[in-house]
């Protein structure tokens, strides 16, 4: 039973095959009975294989579609929400929060460093400041440990505007 997922490996890289292969069934199957003079009936036999050859290739032909379809969505998605977290209006504890990691974009800020007692706000604000920001597009927290948040790309790109927006006010 190897053969099942060889034949569909060699079928994803031979897209143009199977297309090809569809496109021949499906005009053996239609066209004799549109246009019985421009090509003749095919022998009964051939039938079920004419079938069975157009319905694989047409679903493998779907899910290629779906594929690009799925992926297109993903990018526009994405790219909205970069656009978005370029334009989107940062409150205060935002703007510092951003700030503060563009210092060093390298090195993610990790929360449970912070000395709360010390700081001008509490870890839950905090919370809701990261929460804020990476639904703006602007950070993303460690899948592995949600303590560690580092700037996104678009986030880093609205640091270097806050920056320099800073250093031209003074």
């Amino acid at each position: 039973m190897d053969w099942i997922p060889a034949l569909l490996k060699h079928l994803a890289v031979a897209r143009s095959a199977v297309v090809a292969a569809f496109v021949t069934t499906a005009v053996l199957l239609i066209v004799p009975r549109i246009a019985p003079n421009f090509l003749p009936q095919t022998p009964p036999s051939w039938g079920p294989v004419l079938v069975t050859v157009c319905l694989f290739s047409a679903c493998l032909m779907a899910i290629w579609i779906g594929e690009a379809t799925w992926s297109i969505a993903k990018r526009a998605v994405a790219t909205a929400k970069a656009s978005r977290g370029l334009r989107a209006d940062l409150d205060q504890h935002e703007t510092s929060v951003i700030n503060f990691l563009g210092r060093n974009p390298a090195e993610p800020l990790d929360l449970e460093r912070i000395d709360y007692a010390a700081a001008a706000t509490t870890r839950l604000e905090l919370m809701e400041v990261v929460k804020g920001l990476s639904d703006k597009g602007l950070v993303e927290t460690n899948p592995f440990a949600q303590n560690l948040v580092t700037l996104t790309q678009v986030g880093r790109k609205r640091a270097l505007e806050i920056q320099r927006m800073q250093a031209s006010r003074t």
